[in-house]
Parts: C-alpha cells; structure tokens; sequence
C-alpha cells in the first residue's frame, strides 16, 4: 500500500489486519535506514506477527528514501512527518 507525509512524499507500507475486528492499532518502525534498515526487518516481522495475533491492526512503512518510498533520508528532521502520516493512516 502507499501513503502520503503531509509534504507530500509517498511512502511504501503494510497494513496487517487480524482476523477479527481489530481491538487497537500499532504503527512499526524501522531500524536506522542508514544502517540497513526497513520495513522487512526479520525482527519487524515478528513483532508484527505477534501483535496482529493479540488483535491489533499493524502499519509499518518504510521511511523517505528506502526501498519503494519516494524522497530522501532527512537526518530524523523529516521522517517525523512519515510518522505521523504512518499513524493518520492506520487510525484511519
């Protein structure tokens, strides 16, 4: 799925959403892009798994300038913006 920051980058995400009606939301980050990090981080996977299973409907993206998002890394002054279109999204 793709979503839009608020400046108008688009950002790549997956939205996990459990079998039932969903009893919260949560909203996954990555690990340091700069260090390898995204969306598919094994650890990631796991936690998404294991928090879709609790009930929860589970968002996680990928910042500005990893893998399928659009822009470039902001040194954390920008990705705050990838935040809180990340959450916006998934309370949608």
């Amino acid at each position: 799925m793709r979503f839009s920051a608020e400046d108008g980058v688009s950002l790549e995400g997956e939205l996990r959403l459990p079998d039932g009606p969903p009893r919260g939301s949560a909203v996954v980050c990555h690990p340091h892009p700069r260090h390898g990090g995204s969306k598919d981080h094994p650890l990631l996977w796991a936690i998404r798994n294991e928090l879709v299973a609790r009930g929860l409907a589970v968002l996680s993206f990928n910042f500005r300038g990893v893998l399928g998002s659009g822009g470039t890394f902001g040194g954390g002054r920008t990705e705050i913006r990838g935040v809180a279109a990340a959450v916006a999204r998934v309370l949608g």
